[in-house]
């Protein structure tokens, strides 16, 4: 015979009681965290070694040639088809806003995409630029200049190869081998090429033999 409670039956007398059954437990949940995409002032701060593009792109002006300031050669022709898309006003406006002392890495992507893009409006712009205290804004300003500028400015991207920085004596070694070029002076421009053939720097001494080769 079985014992009745008011929880059920009991085991026969004399034998043990069968073993609790635990009611199943609710499965666990998880607490979910929004991700949120990029925005454009993120993007203008990455990836600040150059080492990645952000996804998505971003779409403002600032941002982009600020990312054009930051990345690696390799990636800047990507870049540049983004800042390449955008109404040519929204880009001056940038680069006349933009003034000597300002944030370098806005200064270097101006340079690098104003130049790039053929923008013979920015001329005057990258000429004072070239004056500027950060290196890697001296640097992309000559290179615009190289592709803007005409015979005129020769003598002063000249200058650019006594810099004391090797990025900027490389800068403007390209410019005067790329305007010699453009305006026929090839003969003047190699002569002063290859007077750093010899330059400390192995970078410089490097882009010389490229130059005059």
């Amino acid at each position: 015979p079985t014992n009745e409670t008011a929880s059920g039956p009991t085991a026969p007398e004399g034998q043990p009681d069968a073993p609790a059954v635990e009611p199943p437990s609710e499965p666990a949940t998880t607490s979910l965290v929004p991700v949120h995409a990029p925005d454009d002032s993120m993007a203008s701060e990455s990836p600040s070694d150059g080492s990645g593009l952000p996804n998505p792109m971003p779409e403002e002006a600032h941002a982009l040639l600020k990312l054009m300031g930051m990345v690696q050669p390799a990636m800047q022709d990507t870049v540049l088809g983004y800042i390449a898309a955008l109404d040519v006003g929204e880009v001056s406006k940038q680069w006349i806003a933009w003034s000597p002392g300002g944030d370098p890495v806005l200064g270097r992507g101006i340079g690098l995409a104003a130049g790039r893009l053929k923008r013979q409006a920015f001329l005057s712009k990258a000429q004072a630029m070239a004056k500027d205290a950060d290196p890697g804004v001296r640097a992309a300003a000559f290179e615009a200049i190289g592709h803007l500028a005409g015979a005129s400015a020769l003598v002063a991207v000249r200058q650019g190869i006594n810099d004391a920085e090797p990025m900027v004596r490389v800068a403007a070694l390209c410019a005067l081998a790329e305007m010699g070029q453009r305006t026929e002076r090839t003969g003047m421009t190699d002569s002063w090429i290859k007077a750093l053939a010899n330059d400390q720097d192995p970078t410089v001494a490097a882009t010389v033999a490229k130059l005059t080769s």
